[in-house]
């Protein structure tokens, strides 16, 4: 049976969530201990949610759809519903304080657990490729946190970047020439980046793609993402993060994946005649 992942927390929206799980299992003309029931789960976690004390996963809808039979459209709207929750719900963790070091160490547990990971860098480098020194200026984008909390983060990014040299993990990295040239950063920091992109080129379980300015795609993403063993689309933004579990939208993903990795340099030679360009023009520009 799936088990639902869910955190004790307070903050608005899950009373509102809550309040549409329980319209429809009253609905369904069902007591909280018999959905608990057939649901497997203690009772006491049905009321909690209900009455928003806990946040639902999008597991846990999916399984309460099941087990009460809702028609597909129903079952969607559902888990829609509670999927914008889950993004708001990621924002509102993401600005709140001291958080942002928690937040690396939940993604960092993702990446343990996974062991094929392809990774689209179409705004800023994840952090499993940033420096040191990129990471804290990343971080000093967010007006909102702390420095003491960007420091923390920071230190919790740097531990991800051990998981690289783990060989039973392939890592897919497809970097866009543009992200390199965005100038929010001092030129020496830039330019150590760029170092370490080539670092991480050599690694032997990872393939690093470059997409250079001018070349045709067929695809145009929003921002970027990552895929986890082809299973789930994780999605990081200054604002929120959101995991996309549905297969027909993580296959679109992996299309679109693989489509930009047709675009891209594979070569190596070819791949270090873009970046000794870009590192020039860093070096005249910034």
């Amino acid at each position: 049976m799936t088990q639902d992942r869910i955190e004790t927390v307070e903050l608005p929206m899950t009373d509102v969530i809550g309040r549409q799980l329980r319209a429809v299992r009253r609905r369904y003309g069902l007591t909280g201990a018999e959905l608990a029931q057939r649901l497997g789960c203690g009772q006491a976690r049905v009321s909690k949610i209900e009455t928003g004390k806990l946040r639902p996963s999008v597991e846990y809808v999916r399984r309460f759809a099941e087990v009460l039979g809702l028609s597909a459209v129903e079952a969607r709207q559902l888990e829609t519903a509670t999927g914008l929750f889950l993004l708001e719900f990621d924002r509102w963790h993401m600005a709140a304080s001291g958080m942002a070091a928690d937040i690396q160490r939940r993604v960092a547990k993702l990446e343990q657990q996974a062991r094929v990971i392809r990774s689209l860098e179409w705004f800023a480098l994840s952090g499993l490729l940033q420096t040191r020194a990129y990471a804290t200026h990343v971080y000093r984008t967010f007006r909102e946190m702390s420095p003491m909390d960007a420091r923390q983060a920071v230190d919790e990014r740097m531990r991800r970047q051990e998981i690289l040299e783990h060989k039973s993990r392939a890592f897919t990295f497809i970097v866009a020439e543009h992200v390199l040239l965005t100038n929010f950063c001092p030129r020496h920091v830039a330019l150590e980046q760029i170092d370490r992109l080539r670092w991480v080129a050599r690694l032997p379980n990872v393939a690093f793609r470059l997409l250079p300015l001018g070349h045709p795609v067929n695809v145009v993403p929003a921002t970027g993402f990552d895929i986890f063993d082809d299973r789930f689309v994780f999605i990081e933004t200054r604002d929120f993060q959101v995991r996309v579990w549905n297969e027909q939208e993580v296959r679109g993903y992996l299309a679109d994946f693989h489509s930009l990795e047709s675009s891209c340099l594979h070569q190596r030679g070819d791949i270090e005649a873009v970046l000794r360009r870009v590192s020039e023009q860093v070096r005249l520009t910034w």
